[in-house]
């Protein structure tokens, strides 16, 4: 997830090498901040967390597989893009 959202312009990692579950990551886009992307996912059945205005906070878990992953992080991409 980190790796693909990373590739999308805009998007920022807030940490370079991810060892967990947890990825932060930054919104770099003038048009729209965290809550209002984080409010866009939502209605699409993803929920990612905001940590402050530009900030964000992924977590996944074990019943999460990669076709879910990949779904969101083109969600994302289109939200952003």
């Amino acid at each position: 997830f980190a790796n693909q959202i990373a590739a999308i312009p805009g998007i920022s990692l807030c940490h370079k090498n991810i060892e967990t579950n947890l990825v932060f990551f930054d919104i770099a886009h003038d048009r729209i901040n965290a809550a209002d992307l984080s409010r866009r996912l939502l209605s699409s059945g993803i929920r990612i967390g905001v940590e402050g205005s530009r900030t964000m906070r992924a977590v996944t878990h074990i019943d999460v597989d990669r076709a879910a992953v990949e779904k969101a992080a083109a969600i994302i991409a289109e939200a952003v893009g």
